[in-house]
């Protein structure tokens, strides 16, 4: 087993997500590549737009309990409750730490942010803001089955107060999509994320032990799709390495197993 890229196991799991509802299609995609142009854009440094591309990818993975609609977003209209489960998911896996936080605040606007004295990093609620931003942007983009113009978006964001978002972010915002690069990039489906961006930016590679700890963190985010299956993946998992075991397979073998 080799080396693999964090940035194609999350993209993975975006894409994943993607089948659970059409809505949702590529939403975590672009609001992650718009995330980290946007931070780009502002002078991010290159380890935070890891985690920032990491929160814009999983943004909102608290919303898809059972229990939440997702046809037209519609989670959106109870922020604070998928924002604080997609944290709680988030928070214990070590290379998803800090993006965990920008997920629990990526709902708060500029002006609430701005007051947060207890979270120590101003530099996560900036990067929280920077995803809201992004999560709004491609919201209005696709309206239900609807798609706005690209300039309509841009005069809606232009009118967002500085209550809302950052004044500099809508302010590279406003840069990025005269210069001509923002929504092309932002919208390109066809390619890896790293191939949109700058791949020694983002490439950091995960051991095949960091993956196995990566993918139980993806079974608790599939099976919390439904009490019914709370245990199922863990379940099938450990059964598959003791049949592999019996099998007469070694080490390596039962670890891909897993």
């Amino acid at each position: 087993m080799e080396d693999v890229s964090l940035i194609d196991i999350a993209g993975g799991i975006s894409t994943a997500l993607d089948y659970i509802s059409p809505t949702v299609t590529g939403h975590h995609r672009r609001v992650g590549l718009a995330s980290v142009l946007l931070g780009n854009r502002i002078g991010i440094k290159p380890s935070s737009l890891v985690d920032l591309l990491l929160a814009g990818l999983l943004h909102d993975i608290g919303a898809f309990s059972m229990d939440l609609a997702l046809d037209g977003l519609k989670f959106d209209a109870d922020l604070e409750e998928h924002a604080v489960v997609g944290y709680r998911l988030l928070k214990d896996h070590p290379f998803l730490e800090r993006a965990s936080r920008m997920v629990l605040y990526h709902h708060t606007s500029w002006r609430d942010l701005r007051v947060i004295r207890q979270e120590g990093d101003r530099e996560t609620l900036l990067l929280a803001n920077i995803v809201n931003l992004a999560d709004r942007v491609d919201i209005l983009r696709r309206v239900g089955v609807r798609t706005q113009e690209r300039a309509d978006v841009e005069r809606t964001v232009a009118a967002f107060s500085s209550d809302l978002y950052a004044p500099k972010l809508t302010t590279a915002f406003r840069e990025l999509a005269e210069s001509g690069l923002f929504w092309p990039l932002m919208e390109d489906m066809g390619r890896p994320v790293r191939e949109l961006l700058s791949r020694d930016l983002l490439d950091v590679r995960i051991t095949p032990d960091q993956l196995i700890d990566f993918s139980g963190f993806f079974t608790r985010i599939i099976d919390f799709r439904s009490r019914h299956t709370a245990t199922h993946s863990a379940g099938v998992a450990e059964s598959a390495v003791l049949l592999a075991r019996l099998a007469g397979m070694d080490e390596l073998e039962q670890k891909a197993m897993r």
